[in-house]
């Protein structure tokens, strides 16, 4: 854990890890700070997958049993990809400007900052989205079409299993989606003394997935833009996203000569649009708003008057486009927010 500039804490009062609700955790914080500083929690599941996430304003969320679970889901659903054994990504949930402060002050992670908002929007609001979940988790853990999985070694928080019913309540509801999802056309049930509860993805599945990644109903946007001392004009990006009806999605970089990560690539892919704030300099800007332009993504431009000197000024060629020019932090919001109506249908 060297890289963490935090040392670690484990004088915070936490007995439990309150998302996973896991006894073996290691918790990192500072023990200059009161109780309710942010802390980090580093957590080893029983399938070998390991997370870390840090609640950056945790007296807001540590004793609200609904909006904890709904991050542990959020969680779980972006860190299935692969069973490893050591973490990729950090997350660093609350609130936006102080998920960035917090994680200034940690070096040589894949940082990605989660709001509250972030985790209400994504969380599933009808049968369909949890049935989207549950495809995506089985994609990112097969090998090849047509591999059989049991629906009953999925984990209970992909498919959303309410943890107060019994264990015969539970049994039923996973019996219900299962037969949901063959009556729908998502999964063939294998057949065979066996095989119980085992199954494939049907290609139905699999392209209703994909869909639903790019689909125009996307309400995910991206933020490409410097990081350092930006705090202030990332909330107000954010702000106008949130006010225009989506959902800003923020990432911080490891900084060596391989920044770029694949889940830069990632988020830019499965946003419905992209925001590119070239105020600071920034080559990674630039290179996002290429990357995001190459796959044919809206992509806005923004510049803060205020910062052009002779050696800061828009690039030639992006210069060539559309670029909103504003004024201060007022105006910035008001004509992103027009921006973001008048053409993101």
């Amino acid at each position: 854990m060297e890289n963490y500039k935090f040392n670690h804490f484990s004088s915070t009062g936490i007995k439990r890890d309150p998302i996973f609700k896991a006894d073996s955790f290691d918790v990192f914080g500072d023990s200059l700070r009161e109780y309710y500083s942010p802390i980090l929690f580093e957590i080893h599941l029983q399938n070998k997958r390991r997370f870390r996430y840090c609640l950056v304003n945790p007296n807001e969320i540590i004793n609200d049993g609904n909006a904890l679970l709904q991050i542990r889901r959020y969680l779980i659903a972006h860190e299935y990809n692969e069973d490893r054994e050591k973490p990729v990504n950090t997350y660093f949930i609350g609130d936006l400007n102080k998920a960035i402060e917090v994680s200034s002050t940690f070096s040589n992670q894949t940082i990605i900052h989660v709001t509250y908002e972030m985790v209400k929007q994504w969380y599933p609001k009808s049968i369909d989205g949890i049935f989207d979940v549950i495809i995506g988790f089985v994609l990112q853990h097969q090998k090849f079409n047509g591999q059989m999985f049991r629906f009953y070694d999925i984990d209970d928080d992909v498919l959303f299993v309410d943890s107060s019913l019994s264990d015969d309540e539970k049994r039923a509801y996973k019996q219900f989606m299962l037969q949901s999802m063959k009556k729908e056309g998502l999964i063939e049930v294998i057949e065979g003394e066996f095989a119980v509860d085992t199954f494939v993805l049907t290609s139905k599945a699999i392209s209703m997935h994909q869909k639903s990644a790019l689909d125009i109903s996307n309400r995910d946007a991206f933020i490409a833009i410097k990081f350092n001392d930006n705090g202030d004009r990332i909330g107000i990006i954010c702000d106008a996203i949130t006010e225009a009806g989506f959902n800003p999605i923020v990432m911080n970089r490891i900084e060596t000569n391989n920044w770029i990560m694949p889940e830069i690539f990632h988020y830019i892919q499965t946003s419905r649009f992209v925001v590119v704030d070239f105020s600071l300099p920034c080559d990674g800007a630039y290179y996002e708003a290429g990357y995001a332009a190459a796959l044919n993504k809206p992509v806005i431009h923004l510049f803060d008057k205020r910062t052009e000197t002779e050696d800061n000024k828009l690039h030639f060629d992006i210069a060539q486009k559309s670029t909103i020019f504003y004024e201060d932090f007022k105006d910035l919001k008001i004509r992103l927010v027009n921006r973001i109506k008048a053409t993101i249908k």
